[in-house]
C-alpha cells in the first residue's frame, strides 16, 4: 500500500494527447479508448471484477484495458522520472510496477479468454513490450505471450514464446517464468534441474497455493524415480506445511485442492483410512462451498472418484466419474471409469466402455492413458481382437517420460506374447500388480493452466504408491 499510495500525488506532467495510442495496447487512439475510463487509485482493479463477477466480459475487457492504461500512465509519471535521475540507482519502484502491471495484462488475458479473443493477444502484449522500460517487464511480456499460446492449446508455440526469455534457471527470480518453464519444458529436463525449480519456486513465490503445489510436486517427482522412502517423507513434508499454512489462516480453495492432492498420495502410500475419510470430506465440502464453473465441478467429482477408487470403493468411484461427466462430458474421465469397472471385475462392461471412448480431443498423455487401460482389460479380457487394437493404440501412444516409454515398450511385446498364447490355447501372460500397470500417464505430466499460475496436475501418481503400498503389505504378511 505504501508504493501505490504514492500515486496520490502526481510528480510528473505525463499524460498522453488524445491522438497517441492508447498504453492498453489496444491499438486504438488515446481518445477512442481508455480516456474516459481511467479509473484513477480508488478504482483500479474493481470495476473489472464487478463486471466478471455478473458476467459481462465485454464490459469487463474495457475496464481491464483502463487499469492497464492507467497504470502505465502512472509509471510514466512517478518512476520514469525518479529513474532519470542523474547519479541515483533505478529505484525499488520499477520492480512494483512491473509487478502490479504484469497482474493487470494478466486480468487482460484472462478477459480475452473468456470472449474467445486470444487470437488478439499477441498484437496487444506485442505493443506493451515497451510499456515499461526494463528488461523484468520484457519477461513477463515473453511470460504473458507463452501463457497465451499455451491457452490456445499449442504447446509448442508457447515453447518458442517462452525461448524468447533466453535460458532459465534455478536462480530465476521471476516465479512467473519459473513456473511455466516447468510447465512446458519439466519433462525435458534432469532430475536434479527439476527438483531444484521445484524448491525454487516454493522459496520464491508468495502464494501459499504455489507452495502446497510445488512442495507435492517434488515429492512426487521423487516417486516417480522410484525412491520411495524419500518420496514419502517429502510428501509428509508436504502435507505438514500445508496444514500449518492452514492453520494460520484458511485455505483458498485452489490451494486448498492443491493440498488434497498431496494429502491422497499420503493416504494411498500409508494405506490410512482415517486421511481418505478426510480427503472425501475436504474434496465435498469444496464442491458443496465452492461458487465453481461446470468444469470446476467436474474436476472436483473427478477427484472424488479418485480418491474412492484408491480406497479400494468401486461403486463410489463410478458413480463420482459419472457425476463428473454430467457436469462436463470428458473422455479421459470414461477412462478412468473404465479402469474402475475392471477393478471392481465387471470385466466385459469395462472393455464396452473402454472401446466406445473417443480419443478425439484428448492430450496426448490422456491419449497413452487411453492405451495403457485398453490393453489392460484387453489382457484380461483375453479378447484377441481387443489386444491386436491395443497394440495400434501403444505404438501411437506419445510417452514423455521414460518411465512410461519403458512401460509402453514392455506392454507392446506383452501384446505379442499374449496373441500366440491365445492362438495356441494358452494361458495370456500377466503383467505384475494391475494397480501398477494402470499408472495413468496424464496425471503424471499433464499440465493445467489457471489463472492464479500454471499448475502441475500430478493425482496419478498415486498408482505406483497404491502398487507399493501393497507389495509392502505382503511382504510384511508373509513375514
Amino acid at each position: 500500500m505504501k508504493a501505490r499510495a504514492q500515486l496520490r500525488q502526481p510528480a510528473g506532467a505525463y499524460q498522453p494527447k488524445w491522438s497517441d495510442p492508447c498504453p492498453c495496447g489496444s491499438g486504438k487512439t488515446f481518445q477512442a479508448c481508455c480516456r474516459r475510463r481511467l479509473p484513477g487509485f480508488e478504482r483500479i482493479d474493481k470495476a473489472w471484477r464487478e463486471a466478471a463477477e455478473a458476467g459481462d466480459w465485454e464490459a469487463a475487457l474495457l475496464f481491464v484495458r483502463a487499469d492497464v492504461a492507467q497504470y502505465v500512465i502512472w509509471h510514466r509519471r512517478h518512476t520514469v522520472p525518479a529513474m532519470n535521475i542523474p547519479g541515483r540507482p533505478p529505484p525499488k519502484m520499477v520492480a512494483v510496477d512491473v509487478a502490479a502491471l504484469s497482474e493487470h495484462v494478466r486480468n487482460l488475458v484472462q478477459c480475452v479468454v473468456r470472449l474467445d479473443r486470444l487470437n488478439q493477444a499477441p498484437a496487444v502484449l506485442g505493443r506493451l513490450r515497451n510499456a515499461i522500460d526494463d528488461e523484468r517487464w520484457r519477461r513477463k511480456i515473453v511470460y504473458h505471450k507463452a501463457f497465451a499460446s499455451l491457452m490456445t492449446g499449442d504447446r509448442l508455440a508457447a515453447k518458442r514464446d517462452l525461448g524468447e526469455a533466453g535460458p532459465i534457471t534455478p536462480a530465476e527470480e521471476d516465479v512467473d517464468l519459473l513456473q511455466i518453464h516447468v510447465d512446458l519444458n519439466g519433462s525435458d529436463l534432469g532430475f536434479t534441474e527439476r527438483q531444484a525449480l521445484y524448491h525454487r519456486i516454493v522459496d520464491v513465490t508468495r502464494s501459499r497455493s504455489d507452495k502446497i503445489q510445488y512442495g507435492g510436486a517434488a515429492a512426487f517427482d521423487l516417486l516417480l524415480m522410484d525412491d520411495e522412502k524419500g518420496g514419502r517423507e517429502a510428501m509428509v513434508a508436504a502435507v505438514v506445511a500445508g496444514r500449518a499454512l492452514e492453520a494460520e489462516k484458511p485455505l483458498s480453495p485452489v490451494a486448498e485442492s492443491w493440498f488434497c492432492r498431496s494429502l491422497e498420495t499420503l493416504a494411498v502410500i500409508d494405506r490410512d483410512v482415517e486421511l481418505f475419510k478426510e480427503l472425501v470430506d475436504r474434496l465435498t465440502r469444496l464442491l458443496v462451498e465452492g461458487a465453481w464453473t461446470a468444469k470446476g465441478r467436474a474436476d472436483l467429482l473427478r477427484s472424488i472418484g479418485d480418491a474412492h477408487r484408491y480406497a479400494g470403493d468401486f461403486k463410489q468411484a463410478m458413480n463420482a466419474y459419472r457425476r463428473s461427466f454430467a457436469e462436463e462430458p470428458s473422455a479421459i474421465v470414461q477412462v478412468y471409469e473404465a479402469e474402475s469397472l475392471l477393478r471392481a471385475g465387471s470385466v466385459n462392461e469395462a472393455l464396452a466402455l473402454i472401446r466406445a471412448v473417443s480419443t478425439d480431443g484428448l492430450d496426448p498423455p490422456e491419449v497413452a492413458d487411453h492405451a495403457f487401460v485398453f490393453f489392460y482389460i484387453a489382457l484380461d479380457a483375453k479378447d484377441a481382437g481387443a489386444l491386436r487394437q491395443a497394440d495400434r493404440l501403444l505404438r501411437a501412444a506419445v510417452t514423455p517420460h521414460s518411465y512410461f516409454q519403458t512401460q509402453r515398450l514392455q506392454h507392446i511385446v506383452t501384446v505379442q506374447d499374449a496373441l500366440a498364447a491365445l492362438e495356441e490355447k494358452r494361458e495370456p501372460p500377466k503383467v505384475g500388480s494391475l494397480l501398477r500397470a494402470l499408472s495413468a500417464l496424464s496425471r503424471y505430466v499433464q499440465l493445467q493452466p489457471n489463472f492464479n499460475g500454471l499448475g502441475i496436475n500430478f493425482n496419478n501418481m498415486i498408482d505406483d504408491a497404491v502398487e507399493r503400498a501393497e507389495r509392502k503389505a505382503r511382504d510384511e504378511d508373509a513375514h
